[in-house]
């Protein structure tokens, strides 16, 4: 039994009203050196791939390689990555169908804000849930979570890692904070750190993933959806 939990997240999509879907998730690590051994086959993967895409030719090389997205890669390379991530990774999504949002979140800057962080905490419980249920950890636990930086905007109410302990140890589970369910824990440590995915792999990973997940919502292929995401959430 591991009492840690190493999450990495990035979005696809946005909260907005010219967007049908904004996904939030990525993958997760039971332990250091599960995450440790991830880490070490996708930088392997991501070293023979990045002159691929990369304009400067050999010769003028500066060592600053671009990030390889999920947005640009070739279908053939993302696999690579896709088969990587599903061999040697648990994975996690919040999917959030805009077109169902009250208009006074879509509408609204701050309202947006919150319910992106209320949507992370959630998939968070859920992925903590997921592993309680499973016996992996006890109620004690140490919670990493490591997110892009552009996929979160904490807003001037509360901050995502005090968010993330309440809903799991004090029980506030509602955007409105009206209801107050049972926790989940008896006690954790929480860090929440803000990434810039260039320099984090996992993070890369993690945008791969999600955008795997956003291309079969979009493109109606839920089986598939489904089948690649261990642990999901539909909002609202």
């Amino acid at each position: 039994m591991s009492d840690d939990l190493y999450l990495y997240m990035d979005e696809s999509g946005l909260i907005n009203q010219n967007e049908s879907v904004a996904i939030y998730g990525g993958i997760w690590f039971q332990a250091k050196k599960q995450k440790n051994d991830f880490k070490r086959k996708y930088f392997s993967i991501i070293s023979e791939l990045k002159c691929k895409y990369c304009s400067d030719k050999p010769e003028n090389c500066n060592k600053k390689c671009p990030e390889i997205k999920h947005n640009m890669i070739e279908p053939k390379h993302l696999r690579r990555l896709t088969n990587l991530i599903k061999q040697h990774s648990l994975t996690y999504a919040v999917i959030i169908s805009n077109n169902k949002l009250n208009k006074s979140i879509i509408q609204n800057k701050g309202a947006r804000g919150r319910f992106k962080d209320y949507s992370i905490k959630r998939i968070v419980k859920e992925v903590v849930r997921y592993e309680l249920n499973s016996g992996n950890i006890s109620n004690t636990i140490n919670l990493v979570l490591s997110i892009d930086q552009s996929s979160t905007k904490s807003n001037g109410y509360y901050n995502l890692k005090e968010s993330i302990y309440e809903e799991l140890v004090n029980g506030v589970s509602n955007f409105n904070y009206a209801i107050t369910f049972t926790p989940i824990l008896d006690s954790m440590t929480c860090d929440v750190h803000y990434c810039d995915s260039k320099d984090n792999y996992l993070i890369q990973a993690a945008d791969i993933f999600v955008g795997n997940m956003r291309h079969y919502y979009l493109t109606d292929q839920r089986k598939k959806l489904n089948s690649n995401t261990l642990v999901k959430l539909y909002l609202p």
